[in-house]
């Protein structure tokens, strides 16, 4: 088990802890920074990816010498500061302790690094099956998660991937382990990655990370609920099953349906229609509506008039109970033809690209 921490301090620095109102009742800034968050950001760095290249001691667990903090910045801050930024973070990204040898402050990221860390039992703790703990959550943005339905999880140049205990909401956006912009919760599920051998930690923050698979993934496979928080529309399970979705009428005034691609994608599309992907459905904006529905990040609009696909036999579903989000299976071969375009605009340059000009 890791070691007791409390406000974001170790346990055993008792008696180099300054109280709680003094913290709060010091305003005062690092000389070398404009505010407490920009010292905060650049102590993240130093300590989650710099410190190395700084060419500063990572002691096993994490911890620097806080007086090689106060070298890297050339002293334009002070340990009070580095105190107060500790306990003033409400994500609770480090831990300081004293070192018992010499009484010297020590200061740590508690995760994020993006080089190797030596364990020494007091930074991670081991996540089993039986420890009670069935799901984990991962926040992020409607463009990633593009790619993630595809390739899944995966820790990029980090150690670990960072995920919240539980099957969390958007009221948890604010929570160690998340980041603000996140719109797409990716709830997996821990028992079943563990019990295939992907290993999980508990950090001294209670953020749960992992390394992935030997690919530094985690597969979709082991996505067990996803949601995009902003439009409450449901991305995962779905597996183009539409008995629970509402059939869209011909009579819909939703007569125009909006969709994106890239450029390269549009290459193709133009000439074989868009395609449904194994698995999943062809996503569409209902035309007229504002907000973030996952078609952002792409280099082409198409507009589709559905009322006359439909009147070909292809289907239209809601996927949200607000109606602006609609998807369709596609023809018989999953897809829907090009002839169904109504439109196709460079949303860089606002060309037509469809129909093709003369």
């Amino acid at each position: 088990m890791c070691a007791s921490f409390v406000n974001n301090y170790s346990s055993d620095f008792n008696g180099h802890k300054i109280a709680q109102h003094q913290l709060a009742a010091n305003t005062s800034k690092p000389r070398g920074f404009s505010n407490d968050e920009r010292f905060s950001k650049a102590l993240s760095y130093l300590l989650r990816h710099g410190a190395p290249r700084a060419r500063i001691e990572v002691e096993p667990g994490g911890f620097v010498d806080a007086s090689e903090v106060l070298r890297y910045f050339n002293h334009q801050c002070t340990e009070e500061d580095i105190e107060r930024v500790v306990f003033q973070d409400k994500k609770q990204r480090y831990a300081i302790r004293k070192d018992p040898a010499t009484g010297r402050m020590k200061i740590r990221a508690n995760q994020g690094h993006t080089f190797p860390v030596v364990e020494d039992g007091t930074l991670l703790e081991i996540v089993v099956p039986e420890a009670g703990l069935s799901e984990v959550t991962h926040g992020t943005t409607a463009s990633a998660w593009l790619t993630i339905r595809e390739e899944g999880l995966s820790r990029m140049k980090r150690n670990h991937i960072h995920f919240i205990q539980g099957r969390a909401t958007a009221s948890d956006c604010t929570v160690p382990g998340f980041r603000k912009a996140a719109s797409v919760l990716i709830v997996v599920n821990l028992r079943r990655a563990i019990l295939d051998g992907i290993r999980f930690y508990r950090s001294q923050n209670n953020v749960i990370l992992s390394p992935g698979n030997e690919k530094g993934l985690i597969p979709p496979e082991y996505f067990q609920h996803v949601v995009n928080i902003r439009t409450n529309e449901t991305l995962w399970p779905l597996g183009g099953d539409t008995s629970a979705l509402r059939l869209v009428s011909p009579e819909s005034p939703n007569r125009i349906l909006l969709t994106g691609v890239t450029m390269t994608e549009w290459k193709r599309v133009k000439k074989a229609g868009l395609v449904r992907k194994k698995g999943d459905f062809i996503r569409f904006k209902a035309a007229g509506l504002s907000g973030d529905h996952g078609f952002t990040g792409f280099a082409v609009g198409i507009s589709i008039d559905v009322r006359e696909a439909m009147a070909k036999g292809i289907e239209f579903f809601y996927l949200n109970a607000t109606n602006d989000v609609i998807v369709s299976k596609g023809d018989e071969r999953g897809i829907i033809p090009s002839k169904f375009f109504a439109r196709a605009v460079d949303l860089r340059t606002g060309a037509l690209l469809w129909p093709a000009p003369r």
